[in-house]
């Protein structure tokens, strides 16, 4: 195979991997392509000029997806994560509001109290240990309400990836989790005699799987545009 001819290759298959039609119309499409830069050259075009010309792999497909109306539009379903988003932002901040009214509240109702438990208060003190406790399932929610608007960006549009707010979620996530699990290790041992703590469990394995899977779907996006890229040199 000629160098021209691994360039024709590359080029027609990028254009495949971005057509948006059932099979045997990418078939058709192909076939069709090929036919026109082989009569391009023996026109006498060199086959770069004849690839410049064409424009990009994207171009070209998006120029066929539109005539055979098969351009992608973004489905409702992200919309699901921007209304969960919004319900666990509303929730966190809901919970940390009822916190700092119960530490406000304990205060003032222990502050004569002489019961000191590491320089503390002794009710003021269990308070401060529960906030502390807290701090992981907080981080968790924001790496989830983070996740949940990043997974409607990335359901609704196919450009370049960008990784950062995935990361962001992730890293708050997996903080989170090392914290909850550090305090509140103790819970673990009573969760199979009680259903009360499945359920949260069950909430709290989300908030921890999301944003996993959103970063795990960029990278692989990010793969295969590089891998496009490639294809195309």
């Amino acid at each position: 195979m000629t160098e021209d001819q691994k360039k024709i290759k590359k080029y027609v298959n990028a254009v495949e991997r971005k057509l948006k039609v059932p099979l045997k119309m990418k078939v058709r499409i192909n076939a069709d392509l090929g036919t026109d830069i082989h009569a391009r050259m023996e026109a006498g075009w060199s086959v770069d000029k004849i690839l410049e010309d064409l424009g990009s792999p994207k171009e070209v497909a998006d120029r066929f997806n539109a005539e055979l109306g098969a351009e992608r539009k973004p489905g409702g379903f992200r919309y699901i994560f921007l209304v969960l988003g919004a319900a666990a932002a509303v929730y966190a901040v809901y919970i940390l509001a009822m916190n700092l009214y119960m530490k406000s509240m304990v205060q003032r109702q222990f502050r004569e109290s002489v019961s000191l438990i590491g320089g503390a208060d002794g009710p003021t003190s269990i308070f401060v240990s529960y906030t502390v406790g807290m701090i992981g399932n907080w981080m968790m929610s924001g790496g989830f309400v983070l996740a949940c608007l990043d997974m409607y960006r990335f359901l609704g549009s196919r450009k370049t990836n960008r990784l950062l707010l995935s990361i962001i979620s992730a890293g708050l996530a997996a903080a989170g989790t090392v914290s909850w699990i550090y305090n509140n290790g103790e819970i673990f041992r009573y969760w199979e005699f009680t259903w009360e703590f499945h359920f949260p469990a069950l909430i709290m394995l989300a908030e921890i799987v999301l944003p996993f899977v959103l970063l795990a779907l960029r990278f692989r996006r990010r793969s295969r545009e590089k891998e496009e890229q490639r294809g195309m040199l």
